[in-house]
């Protein structure tokens, strides 16, 4: 592979997904991370069924 072409994949931008909770005035993020935004809002349904609130997702981009 050229230098040309492995300088284009670091340039690429990667959108990545995590959720972010509360449960008694306390903030929780998860360390998970999640490449697809439906599988994160997933993940955040099941957290507010184990009894987190407030869970949300949130983009980041690298």
């Amino acid at each position: 592979m050229s230098l040309r072409k492995k300088r284009k994949e670091y340039l690429d931008k990667v959108i990545l997904y995590f959720v972010k909770c509360t449960s008694d005035g306390v903030h929780y993020t998860t360390l998970a991370v999640y490449k697809d935004y439906d599988i994160a809002r997933e993940k955040a349904r099941v957290l507010e069924h184990k009894g987190f609130r407030h869970c949300i997702v949130v983009e980041m981009e690298v």
